[in-house]
């Protein structure tokens, strides 16, 4: 199955038969148990995406060979769990009322790891800031799911109850999912400035990554891994999950950029100039409020490839809400089929955060797609429409109950101090990933070009 989902989603970004030929899939059929088939979709999106390196710096006279181990995909699905400092101490990964609470009539998550979004789940609940998770719990469950998750959209934060996979589909926001692509590639008919160079993977290719979290960070860092020069740009004083940074700052050079002041866009708008790649996770607004909309960024730089990555996409009643992982998991309907496989009294979910990965690589293989073809376009990506493609990929017998082993990870270096990494998954013969740069903490960096 893993060979047929990898073909689909292949075939769906528009990549030739004869590159999907040179495709290998290796190692065991089931590494992640689930109801789905999250161990196919890891094994799928990575290879889309390396794929997709070997299609934009290989002549198809002499295609390499490309390969994908399971156990390396699923792995790298875990990197997040997996890392592993030495010798130092990473903070938690979730804030203290981030989770999941009976409501009064089912469940819902919160989801607080941004100060400005804890706020705004306490308001909803007319809580003081400094409420512990008792007390959130006992004022969820005097609310009905439905009413607070929009409370606390209202409040710009994160919330999403668990719905049915039929309440899903027949809920607006997900008949939005159903209907959307698992990667929208439009090429705008301008020629990518982008030229490979012979043996030297993606060197030369320039990426501004606007992202946060996980997928987005995945899809840059994936880049990175084979050349690429990644210029994270976040503003003054933003706070991102620091269990993260260790893992998504790598490859990557990080500077920080106010982009709500004139002399900020103009910054950007020269950097814009000789990039090739700008990938970015702002709602639909945010970018036109800045000056920002695609509109005018194709116009002003025809050049350029855009990557965009959603929540639950960029239309209809959800497109413009908060969300991540965890929550599209939540709504989806994934959460309540996995709570019913595990006997849970409470909300299960994946295995892994397989929404954020799978559609990090997925943009990744979109964004390579555009530059092998030589040509400049936008490629949207969405959570949700990842969610929609995996539902309806389930595995009768998940087979395994536990993960098998997993391949060994890497010793590198960081600015926190040394630390055991996942590496960048699948092989290309003749190539050889390679996350150059440290992780570090956030703008450290000027913004500007190599």
């Amino acid at each position: 199955m893993s060979e047929t989902l990898a073909r689909h989603i292949w075939h769906r970004i528009g990549g030739s038969p004869q590159s999907f030929d040179r495709l290998e899939l290796t190692g065991p059929r089931t590494v992640l148990p689930s109801s789905y088939d999250v161990t196919g979709l890891a094994v799928a999106s990575v290879a889309a995406a390396t794929l997709g390196v070997a299609d934009a710096i290989a002549p198809q006279s002499s295609p390499p060979l490309v390969r994908v181990n399971s156990l390396d995909a699923c792995s790298s699905f875990l990197s997040e769990r997996r890392l592993t400092p030495l010798g130092w101490d990473l903070p938690p990964a979730w804030d203290a009322i981030a989770g999941n609470y009976r409501t009064a009539d089912g469940w819902i998550r919160l989801h607080t790891n941004y100060s400005y979004h804890r706020e705004a789940a306490l308001a909803a609940l007319g809580l003081p800031e400094e409420a512990n998770r008792f007390q959130v719990a006992a004022a969820v469950r005097q609310r009905k799911g439905e009413e607070l998750e929009q409370a606390v959209v209202d409040a710009d934060g994160c919330a999403a109850m668990m719905r049915t996979g039929e309440e899903w589909i027949q809920h607006p926001a997900g008949l939005v999912a159903a209907g959307m692509p698992t990667v929208e590639i439009r090429a705008t008919g301008a020629p990518t400035t982008f030229e490979p160079r012979p043996n030297l993977r993606l060197g030369g290719l320039r990426v501004v990554d606007i992202t946060r979290v996980i997928a987005g960070p995945m899809c840059t860092r994936f880049l990175a891994g084979y050349g690429a020069d990644v210029l994270r740009i976040d503003p003054p004083g933003f706070d991102e999950v620091g269990a993260l940074l260790p893992l998504t700052t790598e490859g990557k050079r990080c500077a920080v950029l106010d982009i709500s002041t004139e002399a900020g866009r103009g910054q950007l708008f020269s950097l814009l100039e000789d990039a090739h790649v700008l990938v970015h996770g702002l709602r639909p607004g945010a970018l036109d409020r800045l000056g920002l909309g695609h509109d005018r960024l194709v116009e002003q730089f025809p050049h350029l490839v855009i990557g965009r990555i959603s929540a639950y996409g960029t239309k209809g009643p959800w497109g413009r809400r908060h969300g991540f992982d965890s929550l599209v998991q939540m709504s989806s309907g994934l959460a309540v089929t996995e709570t019913e496989r595990s006997g849970s009294d409470e909300p299960s979910a994946l295995p892994v955060q397989g929404l954020d990965h799978a559609t990090g690589y997925l943009l990744a293989a979109g964004i390579l797609r555009l530059l092998a073809s030589r040509q400049a376009g936008i490629v949207s990506t969405a959570l949700a429409a990842t969610a929609h493609l995996l539902s309806e990929h389930r595995t009768p017998d998940p087979g395994v109950t536990a993960e098998p082993s997993l391949p060994a990870l890497v010793t590198r270096s960081s600015a926190w101090g040394r630390l055991l990494s996942t590496p960048v998954p699948g092989y290309i013969s003749g190539v050889s990933p390679d996350l150059r740069i440290p992780a570090g903490p956030l703008g450290r960096y000027d913004p500007r070009w190599r």
